[in-house]
């Protein structure tokens, strides 16, 4: 009797090592995969046509609303007017060989009529794009 005590305890070893490999290999493929779906980037062609624009000190600013729910839902996968987003598309032409710090760079948006718009937040955004996809 006394030699079947090591046995046991080998048993018992393996035993927790087989359970622990396959937590592991369980734990692994519970959490390979990934969370979202993410868009590969899209390049745009140049902005023309009507679109606003101002030049000052070899910048020229260009702006365009991008309004159609085709556009949006293309490159957002999301209906971004009807979660009240409005996007906007902005291209600087720096045509200076002076460099230019844009890190603190604000952008303030005002409507023809002399309306202030105000800026969401990326977390604001993605807040109400949620909630109009749930709603």
């Amino acid at each position: 009797m006394a030699y079947s005590q090591p046995k046991n305890i080998i048993r018992s070893t393996k035993l927790i090592l087989l359970v622990a490999l396959v937590s592991v290999a369980l734990l692994e493929t519970a959490c390979g995969g990934a969370l979202f779906k993410v868009k590969p980037v899209v390049e745009l062609p140049p902005l023309a046509g009507a679109v606003k624009s101002a030049s000052a000190g070899g910048v020229t600013v260009k702006v365009a609303p991008m309004l159609g729910d085709e556009e949006s839902q293309e490159l957002f996968e999301a209906n971004l007017p009807l979660a009240g987003v409005m996007p906007l598309r902005i291209e600087l032409e720096y045509e200076s060989g002076v460099p230019i710090e844009l890190k603190g760079a604000r952008f303030r948006l005002r409507d023809g009529e002399g309306k202030d718009w105000r800026l969401l937040s990326p977390k604001q955004a993605i807040s109400r794009i949620l909630k109009a996809l749930w709603t």
